[in-house]
């Protein structure tokens, strides 16, 4: 599976393309087939604060330095984990293209059952890695054999704070291993 989505310089989408609008309906998701979703802000198809902040901060790397960002994340449906790798190169006019190719398929979940832990916790789920916020621990979803839970917001977890950071700020070091400062 290999799609990409191009926006301008005030983030709205000005282009979709791959394959898009079959992921977005094998996933169930007609809304957010191209003719749906281009000419619109990217904001109003990501849910959450800091999965925003995530995105803006890449995206802002990207535009400072001119050159492509890759990171991976993941992509979960209620039945399957998969794993993705994110590029975002830059477009002429301060455009981005953000390029999303699915590199491996996860396990398969062998059962159908949600849990719903919204009377014990307030579920969370990483927007980049897909670990649930369970009381004070991030967790693989995927790791536990019976339980599948979709949270009621989106967040990112420390480690993958941590891997962006580290992405940035390695995009922003010369050939010569010196960083660049911001101008």
């Amino acid at each position: 599976m290999r799609s990409f989505y191009d926006i301008d310089q005030q983030d709205v989408i000005v282009g979709i393309g791959g394959d898009w609008d079959t992921f977005a309906l094998q996933n169930d998701s007609p809304s957010a087939q191209a003719a749906e979703v281009t000419g619109y802000p990217l904001w109003d198809s990501v849910e959450g604060f800091e999965t925003m902040s995530y995105l803006n901060a890449l995206f802002f790397a990207v535009r400072r330095k001119g050159i492509p960002l890759n990171l991976r994340y993941r992509c979960d449906s209620p039945k399957m984990a998969r794993l993705f790798n994110m590029t975002i190169s830059p477009l002429r006019e301060n455009g981005l293209r953000v390029e999303h190719v699915q590199i491996a398929p996860g396990p398969h979940m062998q059962h159908q059952t949600a849990v719903d832990f919204s009377l014990h916790y307030s579920p969370k789920k990483c927007s980049v890695c897909c670990a649930f916020l369970i009381g004070d621990e991030w967790v693989d979803p995927f790791t536990l054999p019976t339980t599948v839970d979709f949270p009621k917001g989106v967040g990112l977890c420390e480690h993958c704070k941590k891997e962006a950071l580290n992405a940035i700020a390695q995009h922003d070091t010369d050939l010569h291993g010196k960083v660049i400062p911001f101008r």
